[in-house]
């Protein structure tokens, strides 16, 4: 299996798509979803980004930035997109639709919290999905993290972050947590097994998050599956990722993989990418690749929950 393939991670068939997937509900999902359309309209008919530019008087830069979701696509940008691919009445109106949506303020925001810039997509798609798949190599999931421990986690940054920090990223971490679990996903966490080793905070404090992760792998929907450190195979490099599939056929959302690079995160979409990849370039075929490898090395549900508690052991003496 060389690309990510649900089918076979997760045993529970297509699940319907979620609210939060409504583009007329969910921002993100709008924006996602234009600059997706886009691409798909340019590519199908061979263009080039210049090309476009210049037939709907924009600049190469700016249709560059929408089709890579640097810049929201705005409703006259949309109509000139429209006019310019002959799209029928109903497409051009769905297609100014989404860019109204996109321009719309996000939930977490309506609600008053503050998300990095390289979190914000992420943040409006985790409860979209239908499926999460998440791989850490150095902390546990925020997702799965208790508040003791993200709290641990935040304390001990580097460069410090001042108190007002870290209750924003407390708030934003618990609201990401209530809106993805309220009903959730079909989900893997693939850990590390050496993550289990490490302390953060106090034992107290590792041993209420092992007792969470221990709760929660009780729930059918959610697997916890540990990488061993005794491996036959040995994956190097690998940067914390999660993906993100949103049952395409009932949604149009093609899946996402977000990619932790040191202070900042990237996005791959599936589908969306050169035309002609560099070998070993980045890709989202490339990192779902590296997830299925992963997956195929770590131990199963029942030996996964032994090694939790295990580890949760070893805090205890």
């Amino acid at each position: 299996m060389s690309v990510f393939d649900a089918s076979e991670a997760f045993k529970g068939g297509v699940p319907a798509s979620r609210p939060d997937a409504d583009p007329k509900q969910n921002p993100t999902v709008a924006a996602v979803l234009a600059r997706a359309t886009l691409r798909s309209l340019r590519l199908s008919r061979k263009l080039k980004q210049a090309a476009v530019a210049t037939g709907t008087n924009m600049s190469a830069s700016k249709l560059c930035k929408i089709e890579t979701g640097n810049a929201i696509m705005q409703a006259g940008d949309a109509e000139r997109l429209a006019d310019f691919y002959h799209l029928p009445p109903a497409e051009k109106a769905w297609l100014v639709t989404l860019g109204q949506q996109a321009s719309n303020p996000p939930a977490w925001q309506q609600a008053g919290l503050v998300a990095p810039p390289f979190m914000e997509q992420l943040v409006g798609l985790e409860p979209a999905a239908v499926r999460l798949w998440t791989y850490e190599a150095d902390l546990i999931s925020g997702l799965l993290q208790t508040e003791a421990y993200m709290r641990a986690v935040m304390a001990s940054s580097q460069p410090p972050l001042r108190a007002d920090e870290i209750e924003e990223r407390v708030k934003l971490r618990l609201y990401r947590q209530a809106k993805v679990f309220a009903d959730p996903p079909d989900c893997i966490f693939l850990f590390d097994e050496s993550m289990l080793l490490r302390r953060i905070g106090s034992r107290e404090t590792m041993v209420g998050q092992f007792d969470h992760l221990i709760g929660v792998a009780g729930n059918p929907r959610i697997q916890i599956r540990i990488v061993p450190l005794d491996g036959m195979q040995v994956l190097s490099g690998v940067c914390s990722m999660t993906l993100l599939d949103f049952g395409m056929g009932s949604t149009g959302l093609p899946s996402v993989i977000y990619l932790e690079v040191g202070d900042g995160g990237r996005y791959f979409v599936k589908g969306i990418g050169p035309v002609e990849p560099e070998e070993g370039a980045p890709s989202f075929d490339r990192h779902s690749t590296t997830l299925t490898m992963l997956l195929g090395q770590a131990a199963g549900r029942d030996e996964s929950l032994e090694i939790l508690k295990v580890a949760r052991q070893r805090f205890l003496r």
